[in-house]
C-alpha cells in the first residue's frame, strides 16, 4: 500500500498517483470507505496543487493585500508546463476514483449511515433541549 504522502513528491505525478490509486483500491477491497474517500481527496489534493503552481508561479494565489492574483495564459516559465501536465496526470486518477462503482456505492451508505446517525443524534439531544428551554423560561418568568 501507498504512503498517503505521495502527493507531496515533486515532479513525480505518475508515482504519486498510482500510489494514491494501489492505496484506494487496497481500501476497498478491505471495505474501508473513509480510507478510500482519504486517497481520493489527496489525489483532488495533488491536482489542484499542481494546477495552482501552473496558474501562480510560486504558488500563491492572493497577494498581500488579500487580493487574487491574476496570471496570464501567455506568461511562461520553467516547470509550467511540467505542473499542467502533473495536474493532468492527478486529474484523471481522480476522475477514475471520483467515479468508481465500488466508491459510489460505499459513499451512498455512508452517507445513509450518517444521515441515520444524525437523526439519532437529534432525538437523543431533544429531550435535554426541551429541559433547557423549559428551564430558561421559567427562570425568564421568575425575573
Amino acid at each position: 500500500m501507498g504512503n498517503l504522502q505521495d502527493w507531496t513528491r515533486r515532479n513525480r505525478p505518475r508515482t504519486s498517483s498510482a500510489a494514491l490509486w494501489d492505496a484506494f483500491l487496497t481500501y476497498e477491497r478491505e471495505d474501508d470507505f473513509v480510507g478510500m474517500d482519504m486517497c481520493r481527496k489527496f489525489i483532488q489534493m495533488g491536482m489542484t496543487r499542481a494546477r495552482r503552481y501552473a496558474n501562480h508561479k510560486n504558488g500563491r494565489k492572493y497577494g498581500a493585500d488579500g487580493n487574487v492574483i491574476e496570471f496570464g495564459e501567455a506568461e511562461d516559465w520553467e516547470g509550467r508546463k511540467e505542473k499542467e501536465e502533473a495536474s493532468m496526470i492527478f486529474r484523471e486518477v481522480w476522475e477514475r476514483a471520483r467515479n468508481h462503482e465500488g466508491y459510489q456505492m460505499k459513499k451512498k451508505e455512508f452517507l445513509k449511515e450518517q444521515k441515520e446517525w444524525d437523526k439519532d443524534q437529534t432525538r437523543k439531544e431533544a429531550p435535554e433541549e426541551k429541559g433547557k428551554k423549559r428551564k430558561r423560561k421559567e427562570e425568564d418568568e421568575e425575573k
